[in-house]
């Protein structure tokens, strides 16, 4: 990952940073070769909740995905939230590129 943020809250929640922690190696599989161009924020939304925004060069702002604790504690539930977040960064990804395409070809 180009970064790996996570915030006070849940750093101060031993138990929480730990399963998050745990679950970088899965996500950076999910992303593939392209994880360390990818920018990862974990940010605390209430006493057993999180979310995950991917961020990279097109969408500096990111996607955001909320997760449960137990969502987390599944490899498998994990993995499914992760590439659908994936799956929403690399859309923005697309979209961006095809506005630029569309713009060179209306310059030229």
């Amino acid at each position: 990952m180009k970064s790996w943020n996570v915030d006070e809250t849940i750093r101060n929640n031993p138990e929480l940073a730990k399963v998050i922690d745990g679950k970088r190696d899965l996500l950076e599989r999910v992303i593939g070769p392209t994880a360390p161009l990818v920018s990862a924020a974990w940010h605390s939304t209430g006493q057993k909740s999180v979310s995950l925004t991917l961020s990279d060069w097109t969408r500096p702002d990111g996607v955001r995905s909320d997760f449960t604790l137990g969502e987390l504690e599944s490899d498998t539930l994990a993995r499914r939230k992760f590439l659908w977040a994936w799956g929403d960064l690399l859309q923005a990804r697309n979209h961006r590129q095809i506005k630029e395409l569309r713009e060179a070809d209306a310059e030229g």
